[in-house]
């Protein structure tokens, strides 16, 4: 750009990393005339997070800009339209400044990862009056002043005094004490390419009885975003607003499983009637709240709880007959709701909320089914590239915090697999064009850390299974297979000449992968070579390669055939008495490589049992999102281990795409759906009576909807009518079939 915009700031001190909040928010503005105006553009970004204002209104609706990215590589500037509220003559435009990940706590790293104080904003205003444009730019004519916002933090929560004045100070001619600012390093930030944040949805609360001093209230849902309280009192009367998840056994709030997050809120009271209090630089993942009158008279008049993720389009709809299938959508859905924050994180609650590649990546195809992730997955893949280190691995976090490691498989994958399932579901090869040369640095790292094909142990695993513990060697070779074949397929469709050499190196691993892993009896084993920390991971536990997620792996990545790893994968689940031993990355493949298989009716049982480990056991178990452990919580035995234990991570969700793929049958038969592929299995077992559900593709929407009675199905499926479709039923004998231009509708048994 070339905007005379300068990073502007003001301090009083350089903070301390080891506290839990810094500085109050600072207050920016500057004074400017103006008249004729036609139209205005107001463009920001900052180190911490802006709030912007004009005249003394708040500008857009966005919420906790600009996001979270790494602030020393790259920084975005969001741009809204403010012509309405322009005056004539004199006006006022600025921000209010809050820590956000700039400066303020990120996971357990504490405080200052990017930088300390000052906090600074970007700001450049351009209007169009009729002899032509002017520009009000951030620079050495704003003041600086203090108001409302006192100290905030994402993790921690946020101070606010209602007796100290807040949009009153960009208000023309309102006399705020300020204080002149400092100039900061030229840095052209750039147009901001994901969704902002938004609040999307209200949700109303009621009160329910406690056991502490405080009045506790339930939202009925685990959501993510703020609450707006409203209240009436005394003047200098405080209260304190807590949030948690769920409620001990006594009926308090539980926070334990915050771990140092204190996730509270405080507010003075004006005392003018009733006043409204929201935070402005923090979000909470909680269902219930408890709110504290510290000190003075106070009384709560209302209460709104205001869910907050990145605007992303709903692209997908499933329901269903069976209520615990349907409740595990809706969880899943809530889940991506809830971690979806400029960055798909790993929980919103606890002190970490970071960019799991892990997660990312198996989660991604469900993300794509029920919302439209294309800026939001390609902004996650630029954010890779930033962190990227120099020998190619990818980091365990994305943006990096130095808590945790580096090239680990299945997280560091995301890098192939995010711009192929892009591919594959919008057609659209931007993503793989984009990051064309990272993947393949990726790819040469992998090789460079395989000796004769096969990666060392180390690295998370099949985090947190149940039961079994896949050898981390043989995992970690599969997803190093499977980036390989990725890379292979879009350098294919890129026209890049290194299709055929990765097309090899991929034959040349899964020749490894056998020779290594597979037995004479077809049994898979674990690894011979002794244990290896991959670099930046953590050591692997005692693990084997006769596990359920072993032959998912094989069999989904290409390295054995159905045929070869049928028995064992029905052995391994006929010896947990067809429970799931699985975990966040074998549990995404079981029921789509089961349903190859033809095992539908084990698929729908897996699908809708409730007893432990199930996804219907957390559903018996009151969860309205998907819980980071098959087990979190139990009614026999309370609580999980404290250390690690969110109620709303996404990635055991991972099995909503069968739902569209395999229940519903939408499939695109060519990328971006320029063919449908329909491949309904409906449950014949009696499980489930009835699906239906819509996919909003990149070509149309599609609906379908069957129901089974008397042993027959009755399928329907509408879509656009210029949409090429085939639907396969060779698994059925069939009744009727009506296809036509835009719909196709079959009667059929299971013999």
């Amino acid at each position: 750009m070339n905007s005379k915009a300068r990073w502007i700031g003001w301090s009083e001190g350089p903070g301390d990393r080891e506290t839990p909040y810094g500085e109050p928010a600072v207050y920016l503005f500057k004074n400017f005339s103006c008249k004729h105006a036609r139209r205005a553009v107001l463009r920001m970004s900052a180190l911490g997070l802006f709030v912007p204002f004009l005249n003394g209104k708040r500008v857009g609706e966005d919420e906790l800009t600009p996001g979270w990215t790494n602030y020393r590589v790259r920084r975005d500037f969001f741009t809204y339209d403010v012509t309405d509220l322009l005056r004539e003559g004199e006006n006022r435009v600025g921000a209010v400044l809050g820590d956000g990940w700039y400066t303020g706590n990120v996971a357990i790293y504490k405080r200052q990862l990017y930088g300390t104080y000052p906090l600074r904003l970007w700001m450049e205003l351009e209007i169009e009056t009729e002899e032509g444009k002017i520009f009000v730019v951030s620079d050495e004519d704003f003041r600086a002043a203090r108001g409302r916002v006192g100290k905030n933090d994402i993790l921690n929560g946020e101070f606010q005094d209602a007796r100290a004045p807040h949009e009153e100070i960009f208000t023309p001619g309102f006399p705020a004490e300020s204080f002149a600012v400092s100039l900061g390093e030229d840095f052209d930030p750039e147009p901001a390419a994901v969704p902002p944040a938004r609040c999307r949805e209200i949700r109303s609360a009621k009160e329910i009885p406690s056991e502490g001093d405080g009045r506790l209230f339930d939202f009925g849902q685990n959501m993510v975003g703020n609450v707006e309280i409203t209240l009436s009192g005394e003047a200098g009367s405080i209260v304190q607003v807590r949030y948690g998840e769920m409620l001990t056994e006594v009926g308090g709030l539980y926070v334990e499983n915050l771990r140092s997050a204190r996730c509270t809120d405080t507010y003075t009271l004006k005392g003018e009637g009733e006043e409204a209090f929201c935070p402005l630089f923090t979000f909470h993942g909680f269902r219930y709240i408890e709110v504290i009158v510290l000190a003075g008279r106070a009384e709560v008049k209302g209460l709104k709880g205001k869910v907050i993720f990145s605007d992303l389009e709903r692209t997908g709809h499933f329901s269903c007959s069976d209520p615990i299938a349907d409740q595990v959508y809706r969880n899943a859905l809530w889940g991506q709701k809830g971690n979806f924050l400029y960055i798909p994180t790993d929980c919103p609650q606890r002190d970490e909320r970071m960019g799991w590649t892990g997660d990312t990546e198996i989660f991604c195809k469900s993300a794509m089914y029920n919302m439209d992730c294309r800026a939001f997955y390609r902004h996650y893949l630029d954010l890779c590239r930033d962190d990227q280190r120099p020998d190619g691995a990818v980091t365990d976090v994305v943006p990096y915090v130095p808590v945790v490691g580096w090239g680990c498989a299945a997280w560091g994958d995301v890098i192939c697999i995010l711009p192929w399932q892009l591919y594959r579901m919008y057609g659209d090869l931007t993503a793989a064009r984009e990051n064309l040369a990272a993947m393949k640095a990726w790819v040469n790292f992998l090789t460079g850390t395989a000796p004769a094909g096969i990666r060392a142990q180390g690295g998370y695993g099949d985090w947190l299974s149940v039961g079994e513990i896949t050898d981390t060697s043989l995992l970690n070779t599969a997803f190093y297979a499977h980036s390989v074949s990725i890379l292979s397929e879009l350098c294919e469709a890129l026209g890049d000449p290194d299709a055929g050499t990765y097309a090899e190196l991929f034959e040349r691993v899964r020749a490894a992968f056998r020779a290594a892993f597979l037995c004479p009896d077809g049994t898979l084993k674990g690894g011979d070579q002794n244990p290896a920390a991959v670099p930046g991971a953590s050591p692997s536990a005692p693990s084997t390669g006769d596990t359920q997620t072993a032959y998912l792996l094989a069999a989904q990545f290409g390295l054995m055939s159905p045929e070869e790893i049928r028995p064992h994968l029905l052995r391994r689940l006929k010896l947990n008495k067809n429970h799931l031993a699985t975990g966040f990355l074998g549990v995404s493949f079981l029921l789509p490589v089961l349903s190859e298989l033809g095992e539908d009716d084990l698929c729908y049982e897996l699908m809708t049992r409730s007893d432990y480990p199930s996804w219907g056991y957390s559903v018996k178990n009151g969860a309205t999102t998907i819980w980071e452990r098959w087990n979190s919580y139990t009614r026999e035995e309370g609580f999980g281990d404290v250390g690690m234990n969110s109620f709303n991570h996404y990635s055991l969700g991972s099995c909503t795409e069968w739902m569209f793929e395999r229940v519903l049958g939408i499939n695109p038969g060519l990328p971006g759906f320029e063919k449908l592929s329909l491949r309904p299995m409906p449950d014949f077992s009696g499980k489930m009576e009835h699906a239906e559900g819509s996919y909003r593709s990149v070509r149309g929407e599609i609906r379908v909807s069957w129901s089974v009675r008397d042993g027959a199905c009755a399928f329907r499926a509408e879509f656009p009518k210029d949409m090429p479709a085939e639907i396969g039923l060779d698994r059925y004998r069939v009744i009727s079939l009506r296809q036509e231009p835009g719909l196709i509708e079959a009667d059929f048994r299971r013999d």
